[in-house]
C-alpha cells in the first residue's frame, strides 16, 4: 500500500503541519484480525488543512481498514489516533 499526499502550495515544508495541530494523526497505529495479527502497521500518518491525500494499494493492502481506523470503526490494536491533539483510541 502506498499512501501519498500534496499540500496545496503555501510555501515551507509540505510534510509537516505549518499553521497548526493535524487535523487527524495516527502514530505507530497497528491493527489486525483474529485470523491475522499483525495485518496493518505500524502506520504514522498526520493529515493537515490543504492538504490532499490519495491511498493506493492492490487488493488486500489494508486501503479500508486504514479508513475505517481513521473513522474509528474499530479502534487500533496499538497505538494513539489524535484529532487536533486529543486521543480518539
Amino acid at each position: 500500500m502506498t499512501i501519498d499526499r500534496q499540500r496545496r502550495p503555501r510555501g515551507g515544508d509540505a510534510t509537516r503541519c505549518q499553521d497548526a495541530s493535524p487535523l487527524l494523526a495516527l502514530a505507530e497505529v497497528r491493527f489486525g484480525y483474529e485470523s491475522r495479527p499483525n495485518f496493518l502497521g505500524p502506520v504514522s500518518i498526520e493529515v493537515c488543512a490543504g492538504q490532499a491525500w490519495a491511498i493506493v494499494g492492490p487488493n488486500g493492502a489494508g486501503k479500508s481498514p486504514l479508513l475505517r481506523l481513521m473513522a474509528r470503526l474499530p479502534r487500533p490494536d496499538r497505538g494513539p489516533l489524535r484529532v487536533p491533539g486529543r486521543p480518539l483510541a
